[in-house]
């Protein structure tokens, strides 16, 4: 896995220490004898197919180190991608507080939108259709018990 980590000295409480892909794989080699393979995380993990995904916002902080592995881009109308400029790891996952930076704010108003409109959107169709004694019905109602599930089959699963 590569992990891009580097520093500027400015931003951060490191010296001066970018990025080079190039040294990082010399020293791979010399060190491990594998050459890295920068892409393999976001090839095994699916980062190219999600096109049928719907529903999820990937938040990226420019100040994380992970977001050289993040989804930076939309891939379609229900997943988008959120670039925070002055953000770390989960900044904008945390509780809010007065010192947020403003890009941070931004970014969770439009995370808390995007949720908002999916579930708006889903709710609204199914409203013509359940009845009006469907809708007074007490949701335990509705309830199942759950069903344990071992290894990925279902425990009930002979019957």
């Amino acid at each position: 896995m590569v992990m891009p980590m580097c520093s500027d000295g400015i931003n951060d409480m490191f010296e001066h220490n970018p990025w080079n892909y190039t040294t990082f794989a010399q020293n791979c080699k010399k060190k491990y004898g594998v050459i890295p393979k920068p892409e393999a995380a976001r090839i095994k993990y699916g980062g190219d197919n999600l096109r049928a995904a719907s529903n999820i916002v990937f938040s990226n902080g420019l100040l994380d180190p992970w977001t050289g592995g993040g989804i930076l881009s939309n891939i379609n109308d229900d997943v988008k991608a959120i670039i925070i400029k002055k953000s770390a790891h989960h900044l904008d996952l945390m509780a809010s507080n007065p010192n947020d930076p403003r890009s941070v704010v931004v970014a969770r108003t439009s995370t808390k939108n995007n949720i908002r409109n999916w579930i708006t959107n889903f709710a609204q169709p199914m409203g013509a259709f359940i009845s009006k004694q469907a809708a007074d019905r007490p949701t335990s109602a509705y309830r199942r018990q759950p069903t344990p599930v071992f290894s990925g089959f279902s425990a009930d699963r002979d019957k």
